[in-house]
């Protein structure tokens, strides 16, 4: 993924460079692409894109998390970059978590999507690029997809 905020200009030169020389995203075990140099690199990489989806990097921001409810009318294109925060908000509803039969642990915090528990992949490769090059080569049609 660092290739890709790199090649649209999203991170800079050095960003990349110090992800490419100090993250190793192929190594086994916990931790493994965990080094002070690379934990740098990614913050830095990160601060650089803390305002782009980077799933979407032409959708608009949503402007405010304490959203709970869509609006009534859609939003340009029917697109609504606040839609996150209507699932948490609605997964977090107590009739919705028991109709579920979920958090029946009573978490101390509220649900989300993305967990800070699991702060690292390991086991990704550094770079996709080959990969794709080959099935492209080949004449392979795929869907990249990637969810976090």
């Amino acid at each position: 993924m660092y290739d890709f905020f790199w090649t649209h200009a999203f991170i800079s030169d050095e960003t990349a460079a110090g992800i490419d020389k100090n993250c190793n995203f192929t190594a086994a075990g916990a931790g493994a692409a965990t080094s002070a140099l690379c934990d740098d690199a990614s913050d830095e990489a990160g601060e650089s894109l803390r305002d782009i989806d980077i799933y979407n990097i032409y959708a608009p921001n949503c402007q405010s998390e304490k959203l709970v409810t869509p609006p009534i009318a859609p939003s340009i294109d029917n697109f609504d970059p606040c839609t996150d925060y209507y699932v948490d908000a609605y997964l977090n509803r107590p009739d919705v978590q028991k109709a579920m039969h979920a958090n029946v642990t009573r978490l101390d915090h509220p649900w989300s999507a993305c967990s800070e528990v699991l702060t690292r992949w390991v086991d990704s490769a550094k770079t996709v690029l080959p990969i794709i090059r080959e099935l492209m080569k080949n004449n392979i049609r795929v869907w990249v997809y990637r969810y976090a």
